[in-house]
C-alpha cells in the first residue's frame, strides 16, 4: 500500500535524519521515488546554475575591464584576429595569453591562449584547440566585443542552457550512483533478508539514501567554486555515505520484519 504523501522538503529532511522513515520509503512506488529523485536533482541543478552564472558574470566583467583598459584595438575578420598591432598581452597572471603575431599555440603554456587564427583551452592538463572561424563568422571590433561580453544581453538563454545541461549531467551521474548503491543493497538484502526484498524496494531506499550525499555535494560545489577548497576522495565519501544509509535502512527494516514474525 502506498504511504501517505509528504511535501518534498519533508521527504528530504526525513531521508537525512530519520532511519525510521525508510520503513515508509520501502513501500513506495518506483514512480514516487523517481519524482522525489527528479526534484532533488532539479534543486542541485538550480544551485549549480546560480553559482555558475555568478562566476561567469565575474569573468565576463573582468574581461570587459581588461579589454577596456589594457587593449586599444581589436579587429577580427575572415578567421584572423589582430590585437593592438599584434602586441603580446597577458591577463590573470599569465593564465591568459594573447599574441596575434604568431599562429603556433605551442609558444606558450598558459590555460587560455589566443593567437592569429586559433585558440587553446587547457583543462585539467588536457589541451583543446579550436579555429576562430569554426565558431565566428562575423567581423567584430573592440566595441562589438565589449557589448558581446555583457551577460545581460543573453542572460535568459544562458540560464536555460546552463540549467538544462546541469540537470542532464547531474541526473545521469547521480542515477548511476543510485543504481550501483541499489546493486550493493540488493546483494546485502539477499544475504540478510532471505530474499524478502524486491529490487523495487531496494531502488526506492537507494534514491532516498543518496539525499545527504547530494546535499553535501551541493555545499561542496559552492565552497569549491568560491574558494577553490578541495576535499581529497570526496567522491568516495559521497558513495560510502549513501551506502551506509542503504545498509542501515535494510537492517532496520529486516529487524522490524523479524519482530512482526515472532
Amino acid at each position: 500500500m502506498e504511504t501517505k504523501k509528504k511535501l518534498f522538503i519533508g521527504e528530504l529532511i526525513d531521508s537525512i535524519k530519520s532511519f525510521d522513515y525508510y520503513k515508509e520509503v520501502y513501500k513506495q512506488s518506483i514512480a514516487r521515488a523517481f519524482k522525489y529523485f527528479s526534484i532533488l536533482i532539479l534543486l542541485y541543478a538550480i544551485v549549480a546554475t546560480i553559482v555558475s552564472i555568478n562566476e561567469t558574470n565575474k569573468v565576463l566583467n573582468s574581461s570587459k575591464s581588461f579589454i577596456e583598459s589594457e587593449i586599444k584595438s581589436i579587429r577580427y575578420s575572415e578567421g584572423t584576429l589582430e590585437v593592438d598591432d599584434n602586441e603580446k598581452k597577458s591577463y590573470l597572471n599569465d593564465k591568459v595569453i594573447i599574441d596575434t603575431s604568431i599562429d603556433n599555440l605551442d609558444e606558450y603554456s598558459s590555460d587560455f591562449i589566443l593567437v592569429k587564427d586559433k585558440f587553446r583551452i587547457t583543462l585539467e592538463g588536457k589541451k583543446f584547440d579550436f579555429k576562430y572561424n569554426d565558431f565566428i563568422n562575423q567581423e567584430f571590433d573592440k566595441q562589438t566585443l565589449i557589448e558581446a561580453l555583457d551577460i545581460k544581453n543573453y542572460i535568459f538563454g544562458i540560464i536555460v542552457i546552463t540549467l538544462l545541461m546541469s540537470y542532464i549531467v547531474l541526473f545521469i551521474s547521480t542515477m548511476l550512483d543510485v543504481l550501483v548503491i541499489s546493486l550493493i543493497g540488493f546483494i546485502i538484502s539477499s544475504i540478510v533478508g532471505n530474499n524478502s526484498f524486491r529490487f523495487k524496494n531496494i531502488f526506492c531506499i537507494a534514491v532516498h539514501s543518496i539525499t545527504l550525499s547530494v546535499v553535501m555535494g551541493m555545499i561542496y560545489f559552492i565552497i569549491n567554486t568560491f574558494t577553490g577548497f578541495e576535499v581529497k576522495y570526496f567522491s568516495t565519501m559521497y558513495t560510502s555515505l549513501a551506502t551506509i544509509y542503504m545498509i542501515t535502512a535494510i537492517l532496520l527494516i529486516r529487524s522490524e520484519k523479524n519482530k512482526d514474525n515472532t
